[in-house]
């Protein structure tokens, strides 16, 4: 099982959403096992070391995107989070 650590862009990132969401550690656990476990199987960014995860719908939390890098057979660094955009005219900064 690999170890799954936080690049300091995710954590910029995810303190910028501002997310202050109790049930989002229960996301947080879903996605870390995943993951953990089975990281090749999510979709590759194109022209990038990156894989992409979005995350389920989850009553309470909003939908993420996750950026993540595998390095090696040890571990997966999140290197960038995302809310889903709702509207597609209005992408996100």
């Amino acid at each position: 099982m690999r170890t799954i650590r936080e690049c300091r862009e995710y954590v910029e990132q995810y303190e910028k959403l501002g997310l202050e969401i109790r049930r989002l550690d229960e996301v947080r656990e879903s996605v870390d096992w995943a993951l953990a476990r089975h990281p090749e199987t999510f979709t590759e960014v194109p022209a990038t070391d990156l894989r992409v995860l979005p995350t389920a719908e989850f009553p309470e939390v909003p939908e993420l995107v996750l950026y993540f890098r595998v390095v090696g057979t040890d571990y997966i660094d999140l290197v960038w989070v995302e809310l889903v955009d709702e509207d597609p005219d209005d992408p996100l900064d």
